[in-house]
């Protein structure tokens, strides 16, 4: 009986592992709204093989290029909001450059780029950290200043991010007993308080 259940289990394993690997499409995000209910365009539904999204990331361009079988289309990154890479991973294009988005699914979005650093015989990759206020907003550097420039008049929000962050580092960080930024769950909280002291 032991064995059944075990086999069963592996076999369910392994059919989820498949599902989620078919349904971890890429393809273009043409606006935030697109984003936000994700919905892809130009998406890679895995059975061509000839699919490819030239990003032109060394260059710095204002356009990106997707091979899509035998055709070629040439996309401004201002007029897109950004891509879903084939790991599933989404980025946000803002000024010509791109942008990973660290967490999707909450208010203000946290962002992070890798820079390569340092002399020649000693180059190692630096990751910095950036936020905005939602998916229309400016992105900043990830800094407790900014932050408070921000939600500048969310008074509430202002007063708990001193209390709770005293580094610009503290502020990239995950609660590890919630699938949620901390500044995020910070942010939630400061409505909360609000809420509170309305009534």
């Amino acid at each position: 009986m032991r064995k059944i259940v075990i086999i069963i289990g592996f076999i369910l394993c392994n059919l989820s592992h498949e599902l989620s690997a078919q349904n971890s499409y890429e393809g273009i995000y043409l606006s935030s709204g697109d984003f936000a209910h994700g919905k892809l365009s130009y998406v890679n539904n895995q059975r061509d093989k000839n699919y490819k999204i030239n990003l032109h990331a060394d260059f710095s361009t204002s356009t990106i290029e997707i091979i899509f079988g035998d055709s070629t289309f040439t996309v401004n990154k201002k007029s897109i909001f950004g891509f879903r890479d084939k790991s599933g991973f989404c980025y946000r294009f803002y000024n010509n450059e791109i942008f990973k988005i660290i967490n999707p699914a909450e208010e203000i979005l946290l962002y992070s780029t890798f820079t390569s650093v340092g002399a020649p015989k000693n180059v190692h990759s630096e990751t910095k950290y950036f936020f905005s206020k939602n998916l229309n907003s400016s992105i900043y550097s990830l800094t407790k200043s900014n932050v408070k420039d921000v939600f500048l008049n969310d008074v509430s929000f202002n007063k708990l991010l001193d209390l709770y962050f005293h580094s610009d580092s503290e502020l990239s960080a995950t609660n590890s007993a919630e699938t949620i930024t901390e500044l995020n769950q910070v942010y939630k909280f400061s409505k909360q308080v609000k809420l509170t002291s309305n009534k």
